[in-house]
């Protein structure tokens, strides 16, 4: 987010107001997979790894952390993921094929693919029989993030996305173009297990 000198204009009042506002910034993030470029990724320039990760486990490319040998992010937008010996990278981003290699941060996508084809090209795991969410649970949680999207309320162009447990409690939030696949922070820093989802 970027604090910028604006120029408002009234048309109806013929009126120009120079005032103060905020942007959303935006940079290219550029997903290697050891040496093949997998995606790029239009986002807010922070929690690049996290946004990675999360991507990556979302698309089912990565099973879990587990998968990754190495992560670095390098100056020029580049985040380059190294594979373990064993997880067969060009196998996996056969799977999501069908989708654009450019994922920009408006809502949408510049190929769309529907959601139906992607659930049967991922092995996802199932959840847990028996788990039940309150309503008030689910309620009260929208209601906490929309209080702490901050850089959405000051700017109007950026997303905002969190993990919670089934009762409620916060376990990762990360806001910005590109946030709904931020939940790569929790994923990444132990916060959250596979087995709360």
């Amino acid at each position: 987010m970027k604090e910028v000198q604006i120029s408002r204009i009234d048309v109806s009042a013929q009126k120009i107001e120079r005032k103060k506002d905020f942007v959303a910034e935006e940079r290219p993030l550029h997903i290697f997979l050891n040496q093949t470029h997998y995606v790029t990724i239009l986002c807010s320039p922070s929690q690049l790894k996290e946004l990675a990760v999360g991507h990556l486990l979302s698309e089912g490319v990565l099973k879990s952390i587990d998968d990754i040998r190495e992560i670095r992010l390098e100056k020029d937008g580049k985040c380059r993921v190294r594979l373990r010996p064993g997880v067969d990278a060009e196998k996996r981003i056969s799977v999501s094929q069908p989708f654009a290699r450019l994922i920009v941060s408006a809502c949408g996508s510049p190929d769309y693919w529907p959601l139906s084809k992607l659930i049967d090209r991922l092995d996802l795991s199932k959840v847990p029989l028996g788990l039940t969410v309150e309503a008030r649970v689910v309620l009260e949680s929208v209601r906490q993030l929309n209080r702490l999207a901050e850089t959405f309320r000051k700017t109007g162009g950026v997303h905002v996305a969190a993990l919670y447990s089934a009762n409620g409690e916060l376990r990762a939030r990360r806001g910005g173009c590109g946030a709904p696949q931020r939940g790569g922070q929790g994923c990444w820093d132990g916060r959250v297990k596979e087995t709360e989802f």
